[in-house]
């Protein structure tokens, strides 16, 4: 069995005024390495860091990873409390994505616009400076890229300037350093074309899965920033599809849809917190990732806030245990529009006319006026290499507890030798492919 994860991250910089910013002709034509130490923020106090990576990892990178779980709860919750409107809603993102996508545009915000940056996406000066976060990134998609690991992991960045746009020399070279940025020149005074060539390449590095990341265009766009992440792993122990069958899956108390549910017997790594009526089941892949599944009680998943105190308590807790496992098979796609979401967490100037981004460009004055983030995210039994693979499974000659997941759940996807969290999401209901 095969998990596939197709990601896309779309931001636009727009004009922030008309006008170009009121700065010295010669300064404005000049090119500089603005960045290359990185300013120092807004300190945050430590938090209740992740479970420990299994590998070895360097004091940069275990850090960056601490502060990505930070994040990665933090957005999660946002994310879960604007869908109380929309109960039935899956969400499914990749904190790593958004926080590569943001710490790329700090490179080029300056003054409040690059504090809030910062502290929105947990950044602690106490621990690291600037440079040596950037540095760690650097490490980080190094070795998730690494075409000799077992996994198939790819993150990628691109950068779509306007033509006629004159970006400064110093942060074109620190994205391309840092975060193997591609740089393109685009005409985005034709918003059609622009349109199109967006789409195409995203569709390109996404194997088609995402087929259109932008359906509107600002005529006014300067920059685009495009993040994508895929992400195959196989399961440590396939599921036989002889034995996947329909079921029932409760999405609440008065909505239920038929799934195909997968079934295996076998040893996995379990735990149910009493005091949050949950159940845990680790499913490890055949590289060094992991999926880790939270199903609450049916009707309590909404009001179930996660800390990296809450999850780690989980993690540290898990232990050995032969289980009946059944588990729904499911596709699922959307968008999530982070401007609103990210506002709340604090980084707002950078979507108003009080952006500061004059690190990238001092002749025009930019804004993000659009931050978009596209997932799709597949669970079957098969996959494109996997067709009619099957596996050997032994049969119990006595019971064993059932493992159900019948109702919805949490997902977290994660590198135990980076110490990582790849994706995350809230699965409500698994027929529901947007």
């Amino acid at each position: 069995m095969y998990l596939f994860v197709y990601l896309s991250l779309f931001i636009a910089l727009t004009l922030a005024s008309v006008t170009d910013i009121s700065l010295n002709k010669k300064q404005g034509n000049k090119q500089q390495h603005h960045h290359d130490n990185p300013k120092h923020c807004h300190q945050k106090d430590k938090q209740d860091q992740t479970w420990k990576a299994e590998g070895k990892l360097t004091k940069d990178k275990e850090v960056l990873s601490e502060e990505n779980y930070d994040f990665t709860f933090n957005l999660f919750n946002e994310l879960s409390a604007e869908c109380k409107r929309s109960p039935k809603q899956n969400i499914f993102f990749s904190p790593i994505s958004i926080s590569a996508a943001f710490y790329m545009l700090a490179l080029g915000a300056k003054s409040k616009t690059h504090q809030q940056i910062l502290q929105g996406l947990g950044f602690n000066k106490k621990k690291l400076n600037e440079s040596q976060v950037h540095e760690a990134f650097k490490g980080l998609i190094e070795d998730l890229n690494n075409p000799m690991k077992d996994h198939q992991f790819t993150i990628g960045n691109a950068l779509f300037v306007e033509q006629t746009v004159n970006i400064l020399r110093g942060f074109e070279e620190n994205v391309k350093h840092y975060y193997q940025a591609a740089i393109f020149p685009i005409n985005f005074r034709d918003p059609d074309n622009a349109k199109k060539q967006l789409n195409n390449y995203v569709k390109d590095k996404t194997h088609g899965a995402i087929q259109e990341m932008v359906r509107d265009l600002d005529a006014n766009t300067e920059m685009v920033l495009v993040n994508y992440v895929l992400f195959k792993g196989e399961w440590a122990d396939t599921f036989n599809p002889s034995l996947t069958q329909k079921s029932i899956f409760s999405v609440d108390k008065n909505t239920k849809v038929t799934v195909q549910m997968m079934k295996r017997f076998g040893l996995y790594k379990t735990y149910r917190d009493e005091d949050y009526n949950c159940k845990i089941i680790e499913l490890p892949y055949k590289n060094d990732s992991a999926m880790l599944l939270i199903v609450p009680e049916l009707g309590t998943i909404q009001e179930l806030v996660l800390t990296p105190k809450l999850v780690t308590h989980w993690y540290e807790s898990l232990t050995n245990s032969f289980v009946d496992l059944y588990m729904p098979t499911f596709s699922i796609s959307g968008k999530i529009v982070l401007k609103d979401t990210l506002h709340k967490m604090g980084i707002s100037d950078i979507f108003t006319d009080k952006a500061d981004l004059t690190g990238i460009s001092q002749q025009t004055k930019l804004k993000v006026s659009m931050a978009s983030h596209n997932a799709v995210l597949n669970v079957n039994e098969f996959g494109t290499e996997a067709v009619g693979v099957t596996s050997a499974q032994a049969i119990p000659t006595t019971s064993f507890p059932p493992f159900q997941i019948d109702s919805p759940f949490l997902v977290l996807i994660y590198s135990r030798t980076l110490g990582s969290q790849l994706f995350m999401g809230k699965i409500m209901d698994p027929t529901n492919a947007k």
